[in-house]
């Protein structure tokens, strides 16, 4: 199975029910969560004001903690 994106609905309507129904079986499923949060906020049009561009740059922030944990704990 082949997956193309190109748009931001391509994401919401392909790559995440895809990762709903199967499920990442390690540490990057929290990445995952993340990626799903972060879409959520561009689908609503949230990132055009800047309490939305925090909450990307916060769950930005959260994914590069949990690569560093997972990088050097092997979680």
């Amino acid at each position: 199975m082949r997956f193309v994106v190109q748009s931001k609905e391509d994401i919401i309507t392909k790559i995440i029910p895809h990762f709903n129904n199967y499920p990442l079986k390690t540490s990057k499923q929290l990445n995952f969560e993340s990626f799903k949060e972060a879409s959520e906020i561009v689908r609503k049009g949230e990132h055009l004001e800047l309490k939305g561009l925090k909450k990307i740059i916060e769950i930005k922030n959260k994914i590069i903690e949990i690569d560093l944990l997972r990088n050097y704990l092997i979680i």
